[in-house]
């Protein structure tokens, strides 16, 4: 239910729009519902106008591709993504999963959706074991520590 054609978009249905580099849930707003001076300063009517669910910010839509549908196949591609920079702390992404959380209760989904394994942040494993930790070094490593060593070394025989 992904696939992108014209539309219309109803008046309280959710759905996800473009935002810089990530997407969010958001809620479809009547154009009647909106001052007329608002719609008249389009050259073009937007595909939809979408509000966000804890702000008085409203995104216009106008690229048939910065919207999806809620519930489309995407969904959990575009919630991992945010839950990677809310994790990440992107100042920004405070909001996202609380957003997910009142889009889900909206459509009469799973509201304990985020805690789904699929959701969960993944450790990276550490090969410090492996490679050796990168915080040891050992006297003489690194080109610096090389040529201080053969300095050293000249200098103390030699005198």
């Amino acid at each position: 239910m992904c696939e992108q054609t014209e539309i219309d978009y109803l008046d309280g249905e959710v759905v996800w729009v473009k935002l810089g580099s990530c997407w969010w849930p958001g809620e479809v707003i009547a154009p009647e519902k909106l001052p007329p001076d608002v719609l008249r300063s389009f050259r073009k009517p937007p595909i939809a106008v979408v509000k966000f669910f804890q702000e008085d910010k409203y995104e216009y839509v106008k690229n048939i591709n910065f919207i999806y549908k809620y519930n489309c196949s995407r969904k959990n591609e575009f919630i991992n993504k945010g839950l990677y920079m809310f994790r990440t702390k992107h100042g920004h992404m405070e909001k996202f999963p609380e957003d997910v959380i009142r889009a889900e209760t909206a459509v009469g989904g799973d509201v304990e959706i985020l805690t789904r394994d699929e959701f969960q942040e993944t450790k990276k494993p550490s090969y410090a074991g492996i490679f050796g930790d990168p915080a040891k070094k050992t006297p003489g490593s690194g080109r610096k520590g090389l040529f201080f060593y053969i300095f050293m070394s000249h200098f103390l025989y030699n005198v």
